[in-house]
């Protein structure tokens, strides 16, 4: 039998492997579409069942994250097995507390929808308005395999508005944003696609912005190409997570942009695993010629430096490293509300050194210009955010413990610049 509350398959030895498939039963399903779970499954109808397809596809159960837990058992039938997998599926429909959280703007909150598996077809989509430090009105959705386009050709549509004090540079901004990104797989574990961005930013004040109007519209065409063997996409414990991504920016603005963005998961022993992400962004131009001076990036703070006051550090290029032992104080689990709402969520601590440089020009690239910090965390996993973190940092020079709140995964976060 294969159970999953993390998905990690544990083949019983004794099953019988090497049978053809009879049928493929699913079991308790009440919102998922049945096809929308055969077509991940590496095992067939007809095919002959193998130790590797029962460990993809409980791995790839697992990243559709739409299942508190599931179980998968091999039943024999004659000189043919059964697959009977039984679900219990993740509430589809979620209405929360949205909240966001940055060094420059502080706390904002207000409400939230989302949906986790719309029309029962694994697509998610949402929208969330938040009012405080920032007011911000936003809506996505993202269908990870557009049916009749072949193997997981998905399609993310995020758009956005919102209004703040951008302290870095002393203005109030006003920003529209557009994301359109197709998507591929390539085999196994590679991944391709497209990303067609836009933004319209305003300024209350004059020389903040290229045009001399006081609004900057600035298209973006990029793409990317990625390598991905993580086990599981919730609580990640080994594998690789890679992307080469290059763009250009037009309009106002005029630069060409290279990312590397490195990540690896090591699995020490049961409920240890230690994370490394290194992050390096180069841009082509100047800042306040080709590249807007409100997209300077910053160190300091809870998505890069931690353990340094934001706005520590500037520059137009970034290598950014991080290095964290993570411990499982409560391990991801299905958690059931009133009979009703299931969910899995987990409880994790940490250990946590981050170094990087910030530069202009190439000899600003140099050890006496690296800063970094250190400290120890604590993370909730849930579905939809990924992980609140609690995070304690020391590290600059006369500083005393910097203590700050995060939402959603460090990693992803200082790749879209929050900070």
């Amino acid at each position: 039998m294969l159970s999953s509350a993390a998905a990690v398959a544990q083949p019983d030895p004794d099953e019988p492997y090497g049978k053809v498939i009879q049928e493929i039963r699913l079991r308790e399903l009440q919102w998922t579409k049945e096809h929308v779970i055969l077509r991940e499954l590496a095992s067939k109808v007809g095919e002959v069942y193998t130790r590797e397809n029962a460990e993809k596809d409980s791995d790839r159960l697992d990243r559709l994250d739409l299942f508190a837990s599931f179980d998968i058992r091999a039943i024999p039938s004659g000189d043919e097995v059964i697959l009977e997998i039984e679900f219990d599926e993740t509430s589809p429909y979620i209405v929360f507390p949205a909240l966001s959280s940055t060094d420059e703007n502080g706390l904002a909150i207000g409400p939230g929808f989302r949906t986790l598996n719309l029309g029962g077809l694994g697509v998610t989509a949402g929208g969330t308005a938040k009012f405080g430090g920032q007011t911000s009105v936003g809506a996505e959705i993202n269908d990870p395999w557009v049916r009749g386009l072949g193997n997981h050709v998905g399609l993310r549509i995020a758009t956005g508005w919102i209004k703040r004090r951008n302290e870095v540079q002393d203005f109030e901004e006003e920003t529209f944003a557009l994301a359109v990104q197709p998507s591929s797989y390539l085999g196994e574990n590679g991944r391709i696609g497209a990303k067609l961005l836009f933004e319209s930013l305003k300024s209350d004040e004059p020389g903040q912005t290229l045009s001399p109007d006081g609004r900057d519209n600035i298209p973006t065409l990029g793409a990317y190409i990625g390598y991905d063997t993580r086990d599981v996409w919730t609580d990640t414990t080994k594998g690789w997570q890679n992307e080469l991504e290059v763009s250009k920016t037009f309009g106002e603005a005029d630069y060409w942009t290279f990312i590397v963005d490195v990540r690896r998961y090591q699995a020490v022993k049961p409920r240890h695993t230690v994370f490394v992400s290194s992050l390096t962004t180069l841009r082509s131009g100047q800042l306040g010629v080709e590249i807007p001076n409100y997209q300077v990036f910053t160190f300091g703070g809870i998505n890069t430096i931690r353990g340094w006051e934001f706005d520590s550090r500037r520059g137009k290029n970034q290598f950014l490293n991080t290095v964290e032992y993570r411990y499982d104080l409560i391990p991801m689990r299905p958690i059931n509300l009133f009979g009703k709402f299931s969910f899995r969520a987990g409880v994790e601590i940490a250990g946590f050194g981050d170094l990087g440089v910030l530069w202009d020009e190439g000899n600003q690239f140099a050890l006496n210009n690296f800063i970094g910090g250190y400290g120890v965390g604590l993370r909730l996993l849930l579905p939809g955010v990924s992980s609140l973190r609690l995070d304690f940092g020391w590290g600059q020079s006369g500083a005393k413990v910097l203590v700050r709140f995060g939402i959603f995964q460090k990693a992803d976060m200082q790749r879209r610049r929050v900070r």
